[in-house]
């Protein structure tokens, strides 16, 4: 399972029995790359502990590419499912 998510084994094992009451959730994500970087400007409501956040100005997403193949990221996400139903 470490292959899916940054957090260090003792750190996961940690946030699984905190707030017991309150699930970890997983979300598979599809990178893409843009075909130009974006400097996104620093805001004060961009800050704190947050898992997501709403952009001010919105990032064009035309002709982008994916950053893995179609069949790489269908393994990938078939690796993770087999993982979460053990």
């Amino acid at each position: 399972m470490s292959n899916f998510h940054i957090w260090q084994p003792q750190l996961a094992q940690e946030r699984l029995k905190w707030k017991s009451k309150q699930p970890l959730y997983v979300l598979a994500l599809r990178a893409y790359r843009l075909p130009e970087p974006v400097e996104i400007q620093w805001r004060d409501t961009y800050g704190g502990c947050r898992s997501w956040i709403e952009l001010v100005n919105a990032i064009e997403v035309a002709d982008v590419n994916a950053a893995i193949s179609d069949a790489d990221y269908a393994e990938r996400f078939h690796e993770l499912s087999t993982c979460l139903a053990d």
